[in-house]
């Protein structure tokens, strides 16, 4: 008798852990299913996303609050729209512009006149990323496709009504819980929909983002908080904090390298205006193969753990390039031969209105 029930006992835990393993597999098809029904995922998240289609006009605008993944959108959308003129508008591709980030704090006249100065060429395509709180109508054109972010799926519904709602055109509100839920392929999967990619882009996108996604947390002036403490002397570490889930763990030279070895970082860096966003932030150096190494043993060398001391970090250790003057002090940033007698644009932010 003995024997037998447990025998019983045996069969039903083997039951058991075939009824869990069942239920395991069917969620990770669903989930797969995700990266090819898009539709799918209003089922699993209560997410409500617009219908995407291609821009009428090819000009950008992606905004959101800080620390609400705004650069990895704003970078997502920037390839897409460089891969959507290379495929349908070779012509422009020279042209194509993600540089010109415009904050709500301390944004210049010039800033604003050049952002709108680009805004009203149809031969100048154009990404621009901004913390504004909201688009300001003044400067985008009614064509601009804006794109958003919010920190939950509840808040990005709300977004996206809104800004319907006061007629603009929305592309897409990205939140970061829903990336949690789905991760970044589902997204770019997204973006290649909207831009009209093909197969083939969607790949390199896939393999870029993968590596700069790794980069952005582990490396350069805007890393993890959590693994620049865990960088930093240990007289200056916050006693408390969590570690970074991965960064202390993986290669980040390899992973560099890889990175700037990767077919679709190698097609952006030929362009001098789109370039830029192969830095793990704007305001980084050039990878080079050793850059985040030696950022990272700067930030562990350094005797403050404060942003803007960092932000000098080139200054404290020559081989460390960042751009952060650069970006506040040129706004044009190497667009000058767009722009007839650039040097004369006014500080009227105004003056390009329609």
């Amino acid at each position: 008798m003995v024997n037998r029930a447990l025998f019983h006992n045996i069969v039903a835990m083997k039951l058991c852990l075939l009824v869990v393993l069942a239920i395991a597999v069917c969620h990770m098809l669903k989930y797969n299913e995700l990266l090819f029904q898009p539709s799918a995922i209003n089922e699993v998240t209560g997410h409500h996303f617009p219908a995407l289609s291609p821009p009428t006009k090819l000009h950008i605008f992606e905004y959101g609050k800080p620390r609400t993944a705004t650069t990895t959108q704003f970078n997502m959308v920037c390839v897409s729209l460089f891969l959507h003129i290379k495929i349908h508008y070779p012509e422009l591709l020279n042209n194509t512009i993600c540089n010109i980030a415009v904050a709500e704090k301390n944004v210049t006249s010039r800033e604003k006149a050049a952002a709108r100065f680009f805004l009203q060429r149809d031969d100048i395509p154009q990404a621009i990323k901004s913390h504004v709180h909201e688009p300001d109508p003044r400067i985008l054109r009614n064509s601009t496709v804006v794109f958003t972010t919010a920190v939950s799926k509840t808040e990005a519904n709300q977004t996206l009504a809104n800004l319907a709602g006061k007629g603009f055109n929305v592309g897409l509100v990205q939140d970061k819980e829903t990336m949690a839920l789905v991760g970044l392929r589902w997204y770019i999967q997204q973006y290649a929909e909207f831009f009209n990619l093909t197969s083939q882009y969607i790949t390199l996108m896939d393999e870029y983002f993968q590596d700069w996604d790794k980069l952005r947390q582990c490396c350069g002036m805007q890393m993890s908080k959590y693994f620049k403490n865990e960088l930093l002397p240990a007289s200056l570490k916050k006693v408390g904090m969590k570690q970074h889930q991965f960064c202390g763990e993986i290669d980040i030279n390899e992973i560099e390298n890889h990175f700037i070895n990767n077919e679709l970082y190698q097609l952006l860096d030929g362009y001098k205006l789109v370039r830029r966003i192969n830095r793990p932030s704007v305001v980084d150096g050039d990878l080079d193969g050793t850059y985040c190494l030696r950022y990272n043993e700067a930030v562990r060398r350094t005797h403050t753990d404060g942003n803007k001391t960092i932000q000098l970090l080139n200054n404290i250790y020559p081989d460390i390039e960042n751009h952060f003057y650069d970006e506040r002090t040129n706004p044009l940033g190497g667009l000058e031969h767009l722009i007839p007698n650039a040097e004369n644009i006014p500080h009227d932010s105004t003056v390009y209105s329609n």
